[in-house]
């Protein structure tokens, strides 16, 4: 793995949040256990209805979160998500699949942390853990609202 990038990195995630508050061991801990990936322009990286295996950060790039179905492209993004973000976090937390397809909209470059080193993390770090739960409950909460708008 490039030493430089993963410095640069973890530098960059510890100013984020909960990563700011989680103790200097469990930062090491994960850096140690990352895998640098690239994904060239348009690689889907992410499926509907694939289980989730890994949590991805985003080191250099960008990624859209496309809607299933027939919508012309102008509708299809629902969201885009970009250097510093990280995802399918509320799969994961679910333990669910995706519901959407994650595209790199240019070449990008992530951190891939597995499902088990992703659950091995949120034991050793209940920050890291609350800060899971939080984000898959508001995750629903916005999903709920966004259902009763249609």
């Amino acid at each position: 793995m490039n030493e430089v990038a993963l410095k640069k990195f973890i530098a960059g995630l510890k100013r984020r949040t909960p990563f700011d508050r989680m103790q200097a061991a469990h930062i090491d801990w994960l850096a140690g256990r990352l895998q640098l990936i690239d994904c060239p322009k348009d690689t889907v990286v992410l499926s509907p209805g694939v289980p989730c295996d890994a949590l991805y950060f985003i080191y250099q790039g960008g990624f859209h979160l496309e809607a299933m179905g027939n919508a012309d492209e102008e509708h299809k993004v629902l969201a885009e998500i970009t250097e510093g973000e990280s995802f399918p976090l509320e799969a994961l937390e679910e333990n669910r699949p995706i519901f959407s397809t994650f595209r790199a909209t240019v070449d990008s470059v992530c951190f891939r942390l597995s499902l088990e080193h992703f659950r091995e993390l949120k034991e050793r770090s209940t920050i890291f853990a609350d800060f899971c739960r939080y984000r898959a409950a508001s995750f629903l909460e916005q999903s709920r609202r966004v259902y009763r708008l249609h």
